[in-house]
């Protein structure tokens, strides 16, 4: 019950942080769950906080023992570099989709691209790519807190 209840609350949190950031960074609402049960500022609500807790026990309980045997048949030296390599790939996914969102706010806002990096974004992730990947999304500049 503990894991449970640990993780429907890190889950909520890490939810409800998210939808704030995404909103007040970039003026973006990704979901909205408004008028449904237990919903807080409908960045999240009761029913995804137990799907959190239900993930969390999911993961603890089946998934990490086997993917701790797994890890542990890696030799020391390789998960390392292993280590590193998968950090360092994430850490790229994350900065590239940052940009690409700020890139995206920008554009909808009307700043034209002003260094290489921008019209590297705007070359390979234009609006109709932003749209059809992030589906569910809508950016509107005037909704962020942030001003260019």
């Amino acid at each position: 019950m503990l894991i449970f209840l640990v993780s429907a609350v890190i889950g909520g949190a890490f939810e409800y942080l998210t939808s704030w950031f995404m909103q007040f960074a970039f003026g973006i609402v990704a979901w909205d769950y408004s008028g449904t049960f237990l919903s807080i500022d409908g960045r999240t609500n009761g029913m995804f906080m137990a799907m959190w807790g239900v993930l969390g026990l999911f993961w603890v309980k089946l998934c990490l023992p086997w993917m701790l045997r797994l890890v542990n048949r890696i030799p020391w030296n390789w998960r390392y570099t292993l280590t590193t390599v998968c950090a360092a790939l994430m850490i790229v996914d994350c900065g590239m989709t940052l940009m690409s969102l700020d890139r995206w706010y920008q554009r909808e806002a009307g700043v034209a691209p002003d260094n290489a990096i921008s019209r590297f974004i705007d070359d390979h992730f234009d609006n109709q790519y932003m749209e059809d990947r992030f589906q569910s999304m809508s950016i509107d500049p005037n909704n962020a807190a942030r001003t260019l």
